[in-house]
C-alpha cells in the first residue's frame, strides 16, 4: 500500500479497476454546492415537511455505505 497521493488501484493483477493516476481532492463540487443540491433534491420531492436536512443527509450516508458494499 503506498503513502498519502500514491494510488495503486487498478495496477497489474488488481481487480480489473482503472488506475487514473495518483488521486487528488477536487475543489470541485464546493460544501455549499452540495448543501444546495441537498435542499434541491428534498425540495423537488417536498420531502421538507418531514425531514429536517440532518436526518435527509444520515438517510443518505446509510444509502451510500449500502452502495459501497456492492
Amino acid at each position: 500500500m503506498s503513502g498519502v497521493g500514491g494510488d495503486t488501484r487498478g495496477g497489474k493483477g488488481g481487480e480489473g479497476g482503472i488506475c487514473a493516476g495518483p488521486f487528488s481532492f477536487s475543489s470541485e463540487p464546493t460544501l455549499e454546492d452540495i448543501a444546495r443540491l441537498h435542499a434541491e433534491f428534498a425540495a423537488e420531492r417536498d420531502w421538507d415537511q418531514f425531514h429536517q436536512p440532518r436526518n435527509l443527509l444520515l438517510a443518505l450516508v446509510g444509502k451510500v455505505g449500502e452502495l459501497a458494499e456492492l
